[in-house]
């Protein structure tokens, strides 16, 4: 370990530990008093097997229909996918250009309550 790395864990341990709050705090020792059952409750018994009779019978699995999005779908959805591309393009340089408004504002304002104080 680096003598930076060193430095750095020795002040991380340094500092306080809060204590715990709200519903993860419990005290462990609030059951101490209680009695201990000496006769624990049985294991819950196993369900018996199904006799192989009354199995529910199995299914045929069947191949499935053929592909429902063909060639033409699948350009349409590109297409779309493009368009929508470009108009968040848009979207970021209108959003740009709203935060630097923004900044603007706050420089003034910042301004304006230097020369008020």
């Amino acid at each position: 370990m680096g003598s930076a790395a060193a430095s750095a864990a020795t002040a991380l341990a340094a500092l306080p530990v809060p204590p715990r709050t709200g519903p993860a705090r419990r005290d462990l020792g609030a059951h101490r008093d209680l009695p201990v059952d000496p006769d624990p409750e049985p294991p819950d018994p196993e369900p018996p097997d199904p006799e192989p009779d009354t199995a529910p019978e199995r299914q045929q699995v069947t191949d499935p229909p053929g592909s429902a999005y063909g060639a033409a779908d699948a350009a349409a959805a590109w297409d779309r996918r493009r368009r929508d591309l470009q108009h968040l393009a848009g979207i970021i340089d209108v959003l740009t250009d709203v935060e630097r408004r923004a900044d603007e504002l706050n420089r003034r304002a910042a301004e304006l309550a230097d020369e008020w104080l």
